[in-house]
């Protein structure tokens, strides 16, 4: 019959607020601070972090361009080794973030994984 829907599994959303994504940034920068990295990699994070930061302050924001900022930033932690050192401290955060960018951040969670 026309308009009937059965849905399994009920419906799920995982979209947060830009604040939270702004809370989860600066979750990220604590724990790269706090980890003593070579004072060229901090500065090259922290600016990831920034523009992120950025993407994330526009009207009518683009999960990509978000995006982008944060997979370099995983990429750079994972060729250093960052990720593997600190666990959930970046992990954990960096997966929030993916999630809540949908498909365009699908490879944080690859890096990641």
């Amino acid at each position: 019959m026309a308009g009937d829907m059965t849905v399994y599994g009920g419906q799920h959303y995982t979209g947060f607020p830009a604040e939270l994504i702004r809370q989860e940034l600066g979750n990220l920068q604590s724990v790269i601070s706090a980890m003593g990295l070579d004072p060229a990699v901090q500065k090259k994070a922290t600016a990831l972090l920034a523009d992120a930061d950025h993407e994330l302050s526009r009207a009518g924001r683009d999960a990509k361009k978000v995006a982008r900022p944060i997979e370099r930033l995983t990429g750079l932690l994972k060729n250093i080794g960052a990720l593997a050192v600190s666990g959930a401290a970046l992990i954990d955060p960096l997966q929030r973030i993916a999630s809540w960018l949908g498909p365009a951040g699908q490879a944080i969670l690859h890096l990641i994984m």
